[in-house]
Order: C-alpha cells, then structure tokens, then sequence
C-alpha cells in the first residue's frame, strides 16, 4: 500500500480549539533568525502535510517579501496551468481572483486554486488564501474582513493550515479572532481577551506580539 512520506519534521503546532472539538493548524519553522514559514528545503515537507492532513484551506498572512526582507519561499505558483515542483511533488495553480467580501474594504485577499499531486496519492485540490497587506507586527484594516474570511474557511470542517512569516505574530491573531468568534455561541459567560491569549499561549509560545489593545478593534463584539 502506497503511504504518505513521514511529516513529522515538518515545524506544526495544533492549536486546539477549547470551545468545541476542532483543531487549528499553525504553521512555522523556527530558524535563528525567526523566520517561521516555508523554506525552500521545507516545501516539499509541507505539500506532504497539507495532503495527509486533507485539508482544503490554506491562509497566508505574510508576503513573500516584506520590507526588503524574505519572509516565505515561493511554496505555490503565481501563474495558471505553470506547474511548480519540488523533488517529486507538483503543484500547479487552476485559476485565482481576489475575494469577495460582501462589504467595502481595503482589505486585500487572493484566492488561489491549487492542484497538488505527491506520490502514490489522488490528486489533492485545495483553495489556498492570500491575505496581502496584513503589516507585520501590526494590525489589518479594523473592519469586519476577518470575520467574514473565517466564516468561508469554516465552511468545510477540514483542517485549516495557517501561516505568516514569524508563525506566531499574525497567525496567532487570526487564531483568537477565530477562537472569540467560536466563544459568541456558546453558553458560558465570556472572559477578558487577554485571558484567552494567555491559553494560546500555551499551546503556541509567544503568539501574539502586539499590544492587546491594538488587535482588540479586530475582535467581534
């Protein structure tokens, strides 16, 4: 039987999601510089991961280069029906437009559909999300784009894989936005933010590096 090659080396962390039973993947591989994202020599690690995982949905909330500075390597193709491989995986971009938010924003999001073959496993089709303009260390336009991104990824119960260029500043925030979103439907009386952060925390060290207060207009109410 043909099986998956081991990604066990792959840099993940799950962040579990306490309100219900559903698990968040953030994506980061700790270098000396703290660069947390796809290097070259991982990409082909990370294809592994995103197909023996099956998840359909990856968020990207960093940019290639940011500030004269690399901060992810090139893991997709940018342009349609040009295959990019590596070792003996393929990935290939079908189409792309940007996202349709039912809103005014400036918020900028590129959906990428992406077709990934590895050996011996079916054709994997994922949609893979680019947000563009998410300031490192900072934070997005204060509207409603968060919310109304996460509620699309949510729409298939898969994994979602998320990542950023450090794996702890911006996915980190997506990872709470999307938590308090959870925490509005449940019964139980809500907490200060600053006390969830602390429980992400321990699951994912240092997430998060910016002052509560600046990420709090991007949390729903």
């Amino acid at each position: 039987m043909d099986t998956i090659q081991d990604t066990d080396t792959y840099p993940a962390s799950r962040i579990r999601d306490t309100s219900k039973e559903q698990f968040k993947q953030e994506i980061g591989r700790q270098t000396a510089s703290k660069k947390l994202a796809p290097l070259p020599k991982t990409c082909p690690d990370f294809w592994y991961m995103v197909v023996q995982e099956k998840s359909v949905a990856i968020l990207m909330l960093c940019n290639f280069v940011e500030q004269n500075a690399k901060k992810c390597a090139e893991y997709f193709p940018t342009e349609e029906g040009i295959p990019l491989e590596f070792d003996e995986v393929s990935v290939v971009m079908k189409k792309q437009e940007q996202f349709p938010f039912p809103f005014e924003t400036k918020v900028k999001v590129m959906v990428r559909q992406l077709e990934v073959t590895v050996p011996g496993q079916p054709v994997h089709i994922c949609s893979h999300y680019h947000w563009m303009d998410w300031p490192d260390r900072g934070v997005p336009e204060a509207d409603l784009a968060p919310i109304a991104l996460l509620a699309k990824l949510k729409e298939n119960t898969a994994p979602i894989i998320v990542h950023c260029s450090a794996g702890i500043g911006r996915t980190g925030s997506i990872v709470l936005i999307e938590h308090a979103m959870e925490l509005l439907h449940q019964p139980a009386p809500l907490l200060e933010i600053k006390d969830y952060l602390v429980e992400l925390r321990k699951q994912r060290n240092n997430s998060i590096q910016i002052d509560n207060d600046e990420l709090r207009p991007c949390i729903p109410k």
